[in-house]
């Protein structure tokens, strides 16, 4: 509810950090949406998060709709392979013990 608590255009940076993959869809929307209002004109909104392959579109779609502009997207996946890493699923875990 960004735009309920901040003046439109009082922003050049919005940062949200492993929070947004986690938001049902309506308040994933809304966090987007109060972005673009909150945001100045060339201000950046940085979505450092997990999103799972399937939020995608909503990702794209959300963006979209807020007047909001993607540049830069990341596969963690490649970099955690480039690790020597292995991406465990989602709803998987492990033990040691």
């Amino acid at each position: 509810r960004l735009a309920e608590h901040c003046s439109a255009e009082s922003f050049d940076f919005v940062l949200c950090v492993e929070a947004a993959a986690q938001l049902e869809t309506d308040a994933f929307s809304e966090l987007l949406r109060g972005a673009g209002i909150v945001l100045r004109r060339g201000g950046r909104l940085a979505l450092c998060d997990a999103f799972e392959p399937g939020r995608l579109r909503e990702l794209e779609e959300g963006l979209a709709a807020a007047g909001l502009v993607e540049e830069v997207r990341s596969d963690l996946g490649k970099w955690v392979r480039a690790a020597g890493l292995s991406p465990v699923p989602i709803g998987e875990s492990g033990s040691l013990t």
